[in-house]
């Protein structure tokens, strides 16, 4: 697979996502209601009271989960399997697109990358388990999500460029995982991709001509001793050689 499909299958493990983002949200409804904020201040400080929320309920809820939390203060998430790195962020004037990068260098470098590379380009490493997985610790996404009709919908970026707000890929991150099956990640055997009624048809060629694999110089000069024909290749050699004699 390229780096999308496998970018795909990766954050389809995410599905409690907005699940999570909703209940969280319920809550600090809740709970900014008894406070005394203007509305003005209540959007300011409830993306960010949400995505507090969302990390400890992800922190007490998906232990199993390969995306674990990596940041003390933020719901940031590295994927155990490929280790790639994501972000959560509120959308912006509930427009889904990539977020600015904070005003740091690491931050803008993080979210500078380049396409999305084909299957022949992916890199390999070794995973937790000894397998051959995808490397994608050099991919820095963005998770961005906005209420819609009072559901959370969530969506991934690569950023190609956080500053001018390009992305490179993006897709929804889904609800559910029941399409998603335990994938194991291994670098193409070879013929592995060969039609198996080609190989079948090469095979049965071989077994009905043996001889193919014999040199053809060897099966030539025993078919010449049966006859006694002595047209064959050493014969004909030898023949050239005494016409150019005469």
């Amino acid at each position: 697979m390229g780096e999308k499909e496998v970018i795909k299958e990766r954050i389809a493990w995410l599905y409690p996502l907005a699940s999570i983002i909703e209940d969280a949200a319920a809550e600090v409804d809740a709970e900014m209601s008894r406070e005394k904020y203007n509305d003005v201040q209540k959007r300011n400080i409830r993306s960010v009271r949400i995505n507090m929320h969302v990390r400890e309920k992800w922190k007490a809820s998906q232990a199993d989960n390969p995306w674990e939390l990596i940041d003390a203060s933020y719901s940031h998430l590295r994927d155990r399997v490929t280790g790639m790195y994501v972000e959560l962020h509120p959308a912006l004037w509930g427009k889904m697109s990539v977020v600015k990068p904070a005003n740091t260098e690491a931050s803008c470098i993080r979210f500078r990358q380049s396409a999305c590379r084909s299957a022949d380009e992916m890199q390999f490493c070794i995973g937790d388990d000894g397998t051959m997985v995808p490397d994608l610790s050099g991919v820095s996404g963005q998770l961005i999500w906005k209420e819609e009709d009072g559901e959370v919908v969530v969506w991934f970026f690569k950023p190609l460029n956080g500053e001018k707000r390009l992305s490179a890929f993006d897709c929804p991150v889904l609800r559910d995982r029941d399409s998603i099956e335990d994938m194991r990640f291994e670098r193409a055997q070879e013929n592995q991709f060969m039609l198996d009624d080609l190989r079948e048809n090469i095979d049965e060629d071989i077994a009905s001509h043996p001889e193919s694999e014999e040199n053809p110089i060897d099966e030539a000069r025993s078919v010449s001793e049966e006859t006694g024909d002595s047209s064959t290749p050493d014969g004909n050699v030898d023949g050239n050689q005494e016409n150019k004699k005469e």
